[in-house]
């Protein structure tokens, strides 16, 4: 049975929350809005984020360098890649050379 995975790889930019320090400020200068992007997986949402994987294991279903982007902040979300993956035919298991050597 062939093996199928499907999480789509996207690019989400939104307006990043940040602490603007202990420092004293004029209000009238205050930091500007500031637009952070993530690129991976899209390995889950639900209603309030999106959750965007850097690494992910095909074998075990298991994810690492995430980013939770809460999704009232994302300006922007590009499909880069469907994300459909056949996971059977790139397990890394090879196949023959044609002289018959290695694997």
């Amino acid at each position: 049975m062939t093996k199928e995975i499907f999480y789509p790889v996207v690019e989400l930019f939104w307006k990043d929350h940040y602490s603007i320090g202990d420092l004293w400020y004029d209000v009238t200068e205050m930091p500007g809005v500031r637009i952070l992007s993530a690129v991976g997986y899209l390995v889950n949402e639900d209603d309030d984020y999106y959750y965007v994987a850097s690494n992910f294991d095909f074998g075990t279903d298991v994810c690492s360098g995430g980013t939770a982007v809460l999704k009232n902040c994302v300006v922007k979300r590009r499909l880069l890649s469907k994300g459909k993956f056949n996971y059977d035919k790139f397990s890394g298991k090879r196949a023959p050379l044609p002289d018959g050597k290695g694997s």
